[in-house]
Parts: C-alpha cells; structure tokens; sequence
C-alpha cells in the first residue's frame, strides 16, 4: 500500500471540512429558532485571532453559510485604560449592541 501524498493528505482534509461544512449548513438552516451561532474567539496579542477569522469567515462564505464579523470593540473604545473597570462594561455593552438586531418601532 503506497503512503498518501502532502497534496493527497491536503486534498482529503479539505474535502473532510467542506463536508463537515455542509452538515452545519443544513443544521443551521433546519433550526425552529432563528438565533445566530455566535463563535467568540480570544487569546494573547499576535496569537493570529484575526487571521483564523479571516480565514474561517471565507471557508463558511464559500460553503455557502451566512457570516458576520463584529469589530473588535476594544480597539475602538472611548476608556483608554484596559486596566480600568470601565472598560470592560464598554467593550462587553458595545459586544452586545453589535449582535443584537435593532427593533424598529
């Protein structure tokens, strides 16, 4: 029996996450509530967050699954001091006003 290939080895894993992909896309679209699934990510400064964003964000795009990237609020915050209180109610208020739909009346 021959040993798969790198581009053998690449090949079967994208074809494992697509499928994967289009069982949470008929999840998702077969669901009563009509609530959003909400992935947070966190980690240490330059851990490559906003990169497995990016990247996940086109995977889920090109799978045909609705997608939504919120702005990081930290780094738009009025509160300078991450060190402060404040803070942290700004930025997890500011968190939340982003994901929730705005009602009309």
């Amino acid at each position: 029996m021959a040993a798969s290939t790198p581009d053998q080895v690449g090949t079967e894993m994208i074809k494992a996450l697509e499928d994967r992909a289009a069982k949470l896309k008929a999840l998702l679209e077969g669901r009563q509530a009509k609530r959003p699934l909400i992935i947070e990510f966190s980690g240490s400064p330059k851990a490559g967050k906003t990169r497995c964003i990016s990247v996940l964000e086109l995977f889920l795009k090109r799978n045909g699954i609705k997608t939504e990237v919120y702005l990081e609020r930290a780094s738009i915050s009025p509160i300078k001091s991450k060190g402060h209180l404040n803070f942290n109610v700004w930025v997890s208020c500011a968190s939340l006003q982003g994901m929730v739909p705005i009602q009309k009346v």
